[in-house]
C-alpha cells in the first residue's frame, strides 16, 4: 500500500524537465479576481431569508466557477522518459504519459449542475472536479490512468508527478443573531493513487490500494471568503504507493485523481454554502517493477 514520504529527490537530469513543466503549466492572477467577484456579489446582494440567501449563494458560484476547470497550458500529446526520484536499482521503470492513459474518468454527486462536476483529458493530462452544498456532503472526483499487467510476479512503486491549483468559498447568513447559533462548514481538495485489479476474463476483482491526500482543508463555522491554493505533489510530498504485490498475467488499472469535498451543517437560524472546485495536470506516472 501506499508509504507517504518515502521517496528520495530529483535527480539533476530531472530538475530541467520539472522547470519546463512547471513554466508551461503557468499561473494565473485568479485569486484577486476572485475575491473581487466575491466582494462585488455581497453589495449587490443582501438576504432576507434561507431561501434568498440559497439563491445568492448559487448566484455566487456560477460567477466564480471557471468553466471547464482552472485553466493549465496545455502539455502537448508525448512525455519524454526520464530518471525518476527513487531507487537506483530496481528491474524494470515505466514512465506513462498522455500516449499511455486509457483511462479518463470523471464523476459528481448530483451529476452537473452550477458548481458541479468533474472531467478527465487524457491527452491534455488534466483532471477537473468541482463541487456545491448548502447542506450535507458532496464530492466529485476525476481520474487518468494506465492498465498495466505484468509478465511476472513482481513489486510495483507507483509515483506520478502532478501539479494543481485549487480554490474555494464559503458564506453564511444568520437569520437571527440573537440565538447565538452555528452553522459548520468545509470545503476539501485532494489527490490521490487508486489502483484495483482482476483476471483478464474480469474475475478475482480486487481493490489495491486507495491512497488520498489532503492538500488544502478549510473548515468555519458561520463562515465567509474566498480562497486560492496550488501546489505540486509527488514522492518528495508523499504522493505515492511502494510496495504494491503485483501478480503475473493480473490487469492492474493505476489511476492518479483529484477530489473536491464540501460538507454544510445548517441549523434552525444559520444557513450555509460551500463550494470547492481543484483542478490538475499529470504530465507522467512512473511504475517500477521489482522482481524478488
Amino acid at each position: 500500500m501506499s508509504s507517504p514520504g518515502a521517496g528520495s529527490g530529483y535527480s539533476p537530469g530531472d530538475e530541467e524537465l520539472v522547470a519546463r513543466l512547471r513554466e508551461r503549466i503557468g499561473t494565473s492572477t485568479r485569486a484577486t479576481r476572485r475575491r473581487e467577484i466575491f466582494d462585488q456579489h455581497l453589495r449587490e446582494h443582501q438576504p432576507r431569508n434561507a431561501d434568498e440567501f440559497r439563491s445568492s449563494f448559487l448566484d455566487l458560484t456560477k460567477k466564480l466557477r471557471v468553466s471547464g476547470g482552472i485553466p493549465f497550458a496545455p502539455m502537448g500529446t508525448h512525455i519524454p522518459h526520464v530518471t525518476d526520484p527513487g531507487p537506483p536499482l530496481v528491474d524494470v521503470q515505466h514512465v506513462f504519459g498522455a500516449d499511455d492513459y486509457v483511462i479518463a474518468v470523471g464523476q459528481a454527486d448530483g451529476g452537473s449542475g452550477v458548481g458541479i462536476g468533474a472531467s478527465a483529458d487524457a491527452s491534455a493530462t488534466k483532471l477537473w472536479a468541482s463541487e456545491f452544498t448548502t447542506q450535507g456532503d458532496a464530492f466529485a472526483w476525476a481520474v487518468l490512468g494506465v492498465s498495466f499487467t505484468p509478465v511476472a510476479d513482481c513489486v510495483l512503486s507507483v509515483r506520478p508527478y502532478l501539479q494543481w491549483q485549487g480554490d474555494d468559498a464559503l458564506q453564511s447568513f444568520d437569520a437571527d443573531p440573537d440565538l447565538g447559533q452555528q452553522a459548520w462548514a468545509t470545503a476539501r481538495g485532494e489527490v490521490g493513487i487508486y489502483i484495483d485489479s482482476f483476471e483478464p476474463d474480469g474475475s478475482i476483482y480486487h481493490e489495491d490500494v486507495n491512497f488520498w491526500k489532503p492538500v488544502w482543508e478549510r473548515t468555519e463555522a458561520n463562515p465567509w471568503g474566498t480562497r486560492c491554493y496550488d501546489g505540486t505533489e509527488s514522492s518528495l510530498s508523499g504522493l505515492e504507493a511502494d510496495n504494491v504485490f503485483a501478480g503475473a498475467g493480473r490487469i492492474y488499472e493505476i489511476e492518479i485523481g483529484v477530489r473536491a469535498f464540501v460538507s454544510v451543517r445548517p441549523t434552525f437560524a444559520v444557513s450555509a454554502g460551500a463550494t470547492a472546485e481543484i483542478s490538475a495536470v499529470v504530465p507522467f506516472i512512473v511504475v517500477e517493477e521489482t522482481h524478488r
